[in-house]
């Protein structure tokens, strides 16, 4: 019913007072030939009625045979817009324009969505990657192959297990896939090589998958002693040189340190700070005012938002950036404050540095150092110390 409405008006109505005469009878005259009038209100001397635009001429006429008065109240319609404003060539020409700017317009690519995530790229990263390859805001869609650009990313990026690129109208999705790897080989198995300790130590236990096994359980041993040997015995007797290797668990100590100072230079907020917005507009960034920062240091807050029309997205990013001030400044630590901060950071050494090895025992030291806090920490941990040794025979 609404649309019906909205499609009467807009097409083309005209509203009418019907008066005097014999105006009653036009409404049999209109029915029999087919002329519709809607929304008929009676009147004191008749009635008032819609109809479209090409009937009232129709009516016009039935109303002379009746002797009637017709009084137009209201017109719609786009056809009454245009005689309206036929004058205003300025209007017309101006809509023919911006008809033209949006029918070139939409031959350009203006949005670029990336779905899916690599590990060591993020969005921008790969636009730029995309835009080596011709695909970026701003260019003509109808030069652009969806195979070239899918083919030499995947040539170009190691990371990549599969991308697809959908080109619909002014916008395209990039679809991309993570490539699962697999554990290659660190060495190769037709060299022969001994396998030798990493580290000095006490061996607690011994896998030999190749080779000839060295050393047993409680042995004693150090750094580049030989553990599993690359002669081993074949099964017709003879000896032969394999690439020898196997799981030597030794136990050994190990000492890690951190420093953290207790007065050190930083960069503290004034208080003051300064908001500006760009417009990013096929991948160029503008800003929204003028701006200013001086020579004062800064650190920067930024968030973006993607402008949309009636759910559509446009090709326009609006980002924001608070400047936030800083100026030159001093922390002070207590020891205890330093004490905490070093064990922190001992934690991620330990991470990185022991992650494969099974901690033991830990004894920490901590003391201060001139204008540092140094934590020591001696370990003894349990840990696969079987390095494979690559050797040539002349």
């Amino acid at each position: 019913m609404g649309l019906n409405r909205i499609y009467r008006n807009t097409s083309g109505m005209v509203r009418f007072s019907a008066a005097g005469g014999h105006a009653l009878r036009m409404l049999p005259l209109c029915a029999q030939n087919g002329i519709i009038l809607r929304d008929i209100k009676a009147t004191d001397l008749g009635f008032e009625a819609s109809v479209r635009i090409p009937d009232y001429r129709k009516v016009a006429g039935y109303a002379r045979k009746t002797g009637t008065k017709l009084h137009i109240l209201e017109k719609r319609g786009w056809q009454i817009w245009l005689f309206q404003n036929r004058r205003r060539y300025g209007l017309f020409a101006g809509l023919l324009a911006a008809a033209g700017l949006l029918y070139a317009l939409s031959r350009f690519i203006w949005i670029i969505e990336i779905s899916g995530t690599l590990e060591n790229f993020s969005s921008w990263e790969i636009k730029e990657q995309l835009r080596q390859f011709g695909l970026y805001e701003g260019v003509l869609a109808s030069s652009l192959t969806a195979e070239d650009i899918e083919r030499g990313m995947m040539v170009y990026n190691d990371d990549l297990a599969f991308i697809a690129v959908n080109i619909r109208g002014s916008a395209v999705e990039v679809i991309v896939r993570q490539r699962t790897r697999t554990p290659s080989k660190e060495h190769d198995d037709s060299t022969p090589a001994n396998v030798v300790s990493l580290y000095d130590g006490v061996v607690r236990s011994i896998e030999v998958y190749t080779g000839r096994g060295q050393v047993q359980a409680g042995d004693t041993v150090r750094a580049g002693d030989l553990l599993i040997s690359a002669v081993a015995e074949t099964q017709n007797g003879r000896s032969a040189l394999k690439h020898a290797t196997g799981k030597v668990l030794i136990e050994h100590e190990a000492d890690l340190s951190v420093a953290v100072p207790l007065n050190e230079p930083i960069m503290v907020p004034t208080g003051g700070s300064k908001t500006v917005r760009f417009l990013e507009v096929c991948g160029r960034e503008f800003p929204v005012l003028p701006y200013s920062l001086g020579e004062q240091e800064y650190e920067v807050l930024e968030r973006e938002k993607q402008l949309t029309a009636f759910g559509t997205a446009l090709p326009v990013v609006l980002r924001t950036r608070e400047y936030r001030f800083l100026t030159p400044g001093r922390l002070q630590r207590t020891e205890r404050e330093a004490a905490d901060l070093a064990e922190e950071k001992l934690l991620e050494l330990e991470s990185a540095q022991l992650s494969g090895a099974e901690i033991l025992q830990r004894t920490l030291t901590g003391r201060v150092d001139g204008n540092s806090f140094l934590l020591t920490a001696h370990y003894l941990v349990l840990e696969d110390a079987a390095l494979e040794k690559d050797f040539s025979i002349n």
